[in-house]
């Protein structure tokens, strides 16, 4: 799990470099940089983040992902459900 969050990302991202990629999409989530926007109490960051910590590790990502060097655009999607609109 830890490997996939942060780990596998960043190999994603030396392997793009290498392999002469010119964009890499990475998909994190709205709440990744909860901590600098004082949003560590909010119930979504909390609920989230409880899980091993996924919203730090996605933000090591990403800090990674902007110093690459490589062209790059990171979404931060919110609320992403199966059902339709209310």
């Amino acid at each position: 799990e830890f490997c996939v969050r942060y780990l596998g990302t960043i190999r994603l991202i030396d392997a793009a470099k290498e392999a002469g990629v010119s964009k890499f999409v990475l998909i994190s989530s709205i709440l990744t940089n909860g901590r600098a926007i004082g949003q560590e109490k909010n119930p979504g960051f909390v609920i989230t983040n409880a899980f091993g910590g996924v919203l730090d590790e996605k933000l090591v990502a990403e800090k990674y992902l902007r110093s690459s060097g490589l062209d790059y655009t990171i979404v931060r999607p919110g609320g992403l459900k199966d059902s339709a609109p209310t």
